[in-house]
């Protein structure tokens, strides 16, 4: 499922709108706009964080992290799950 198109297509669109939404945040300076962007970065941690579950139930953990490209993806969605949800794990 994690190598089929359509998944793939999925997490690249998502990636794409997630980097223009990220882009804009100097720009945007109105609350409700701001509480808008918040929502959908809330949404793309969500889905990223999916992703990485889905490759690690597919890959196993070695074969995860075997490929350079899983491992970055992973340290960014572990930062965004700590940052968005303000976990103390130090």
């Amino acid at each position: 499922m994690c190598e089929h198109a359509i998944f793939e297509n999925i997490i690249v669109f998502s990636v794409i709108i997630n980097t223009i939404i990220l882009s804009l945040d100097g720009l945007v300076k109105d609350s409700g706009s701001l509480a808008v962007m918040d929502k959908m970065n809330l949404s793309f941690t969500i889905i990223f964080a999916i992703e990485m579950t889905i490759k690690l139930f597919a890959y196993g953990f070695l074969g995860y992290v075997r490929d350079s490209m899983n491992l970055f993806d992973g340290i960014i969605v572990l930062i965004s799950l700590v940052i968005t949800f303000n976990l103390n794990i130090l």
